[in-house]
């Protein structure tokens, strides 16, 4: 007997008419969210786990990275912001951090991470629109970033909000499947 997937799906569906409400209760509900600075006392344990389940790294290298990076930065070449889940006890669901390098309004988009459980609901968005506000505030002319080529909702997301793809000089090519993009303020 050939039933069609949706058919197959359907009737599977049909003898066990809970199971769509279970799935549907498995992702939350799109959270209530304020994008902050940073706060290095509050927030360093939990970028640190972050950080691990984005890259894998070991948390306690991670937790010695951002505290390095938040108390030897100049904040005037650098900032680091947070998205966190608004509730009895504040959960960070994203960061974005940036950093000037070289001229004065020569910026960089250093990392944007959002937890997994939490991506496509526009946290990463926000984030890098706040960071971008920020940057155009500071007087920023065109901020960079390198994101890889691979991965597509990222590259989507830039594109969205403006940036292009930098052309590189010859030779120069990245080799490791990314690719930089600018973006005009």
């Amino acid at each position: 007997m050939n039933i069609s997937l949706p058919k197959a799906a359907s009737l599977f569906l049909s003898k066990f008419p809970g199971l769509l409400k279970v799935s549907r209760l498995c992702r939350p509900s799109s959270p209530r969210y304020t994008i902050r600075a940073v706060d290095a006392d509050r927030d360093l344990e939990a970028l640190a786990a972050l950080g691990t389940a984005l890259s894998g790294g070991r948390p306690e290298a991670l937790r010695e990275s951002f505290r390095l990076e938040f108390t030897e930065q100049d904040p005037r070449r650098w900032f680091f912001l947070v998205a966190v889940k608004e509730g009895r006890q504040e959960q960070v669901l994203g960061f974005v951090r940036a950093m000037r390098q070289g001229p004065e309004q020569d910026w960089w988009i250093a990392g944007l991470g959002v937890k997994p459980l939490y991506r496509r609901w526009g946290i990463g968005e926000a984030l890098t629109r706040a960071a971008l506000a920020r940057l155009q505030e500071a007087g920023a002319v065109e901020v960079r970033l390198g994101v890889n080529r691979a991965s597509r909702p990222a590259v989507t997301l830039y594109r969205k909000l403006g940036f292009v793809e930098e052309s590189q000089p010859t030779g120069q090519a990245e080799g490791d499947g990314s690719v930089r993009m600018i973006k005009n303020l």
